[in-house]
Order: C-alpha cells, then sequence, then structure tokens
C-alpha cells in the first residue's frame, strides 16, 4: 500500500498541511516531534546500559531447576545403544 504513495503525493499532502494548520503551527509540531525522538532515544540508550546487559546475562542461563534438569537427562548421540541405532536406521 505505502509502495505506490510517490513524491508527488507527499508534496500535496504537505501542501494541504500548511493551508489547513498554518505554517507556525506546523514548526510547532514538527519541534515536538523531534523531541520526543531525542526522548525516546535517551531512554533506549539508558534501558540498553543497565536492563540490557542483566537481561543478556539471564538469557544465557537456564530459567529454572526443571530445565537444568531436563538439560542433564537429554540422551547424548554418544550414549545411545546399538538397538537404538539400528531401530532408528529403519
Amino acid at each position: 500500500m505505502l509502495n505506490s504513495v510517490g513524491l508527488p503525493e507527499v508534496i500535496i499532502v504537505g501542501l494541504i498541511l500548511v493551508i489547513a494548520l498554518g505554517s507556525k503551527k506546523i514548526n510547532s509540531l514538527a519541534r515536538r516531534l523531534g523531541e520526543s525522538s531525542k526522548e525516546l532515544t535517551k531512554v533506549k540508550k539508558e534501558y540498553d546500559k543497565t536492563i540490557g546487559p542483566a537481561k543478556k546475562k539471564a538469557d544465557n542461563k537456564p530459567a529454572s531447576k526443571v530445565d537444568k534438569i531436563e538439560e542433564k537427562n537429554k540422551p547424548d548421540e554418544k550414549k545411545k545403544t546399538d538397538s537404538a541405532k539400528k531401530s532408528e536406521n529403519k
């Protein structure tokens, strides 16, 4: 849907906004949008600095004791018996 929007359509929408709102309001809206974008970037950096490393560290650990037990009880390929290997090949 957005692939069909070209430069002429954007210019027309811009002109309609200038006529409807006036240049002072558009400048005010653009300034607020820029400030919001800066604030969002600042919050993201703060998140990455404080919570990001802790989350990354937690993601590398198993979630619970049950997960640890399940990881220990997983059958290894090397430990399979000959009969188990034969049944898989059939």
